[in-house]
C-alpha cells in the first residue's frame, strides 16, 4: 500500500510529461551492486544476513517501493521472500535513516544509487523529477 501511495503521487504530478517510464526491479539491482560493489546474487539471497549486505539490500527495497510502482508483495517476491512485512520493515528503516540523517551515509548512498540509475536507463528522467 505504500508503493502504491508513492507511485499515485508521483504519477498525478508528473503524468502531464507524457514521459513517464518505468524503472524496473533490474535497474535499482543493478545500480545497488556496482555502488555496493556485492554481486546482484548476495543482495538478493534471502540467506545472507551480514550488515552490509542487508543495509544495501534495505537501501534496494526502499528504492523499489519508491521508483516502481509496484506493491510490497511484488518486491517481496523479487527477494526471495514469502511475506511483505520484511520489505515494509525496510523501507521504514530506509525512511527513518533518511528523516533522522544518521547515519548521513545513507542519504549520500541512496543520491549515489539514483544518479546510477539515471546515468544507467532512460527512465532516469523520472528520479531527476521524483527527489526523495
Amino acid at each position: 500500500m505504500l508503493c502504491m501511495h508513492f507511485g499515485e503521487q508521483f504519477l498525478s504530478t508528473h503524468k502531464q510529461c507524457g514521459m513517464i517510464k518505468s524503472i524496473t526491479f533490474d535497474d535499482v539491482l543493478n545500480a545497488v551492486s556496482e555502488i555496493a560493489e556485492i554481486p546482484i546474487d548476495v543482495i538478493v539471497a534471502p540467506d545472507v544476513q551480514t550488515l552490509n549486505v542487508t543495509y544495501w539490500r534495505h537501501i534496494a527495497m526502499y528504492l523499489m517501493c519508491k521508483h516502481t510502482f509496484r506493491s510490497l508483495r511484488d518486491i517481496s517476491m523479487f527477494f526471495g521472500k514469502r511475506d511483505h512485512s520484511s520489505v515494509y520493515y525496510a523501507i521504514n528503516k530506509v525512511s527513518q535513516m533518511l528523516i533522522d540523517g544518521k547515519p548521513l551515509k545513507a542519504f549520500d548512498d541512496v543520491e549515489r544509487i539514483k544518479a546510477r540509475i539515471s546515468q544507467n536507463t532512460a527512465a532516469g528522467f523520472m528520479l531527476q523529477q521524483a527527489r526523495a
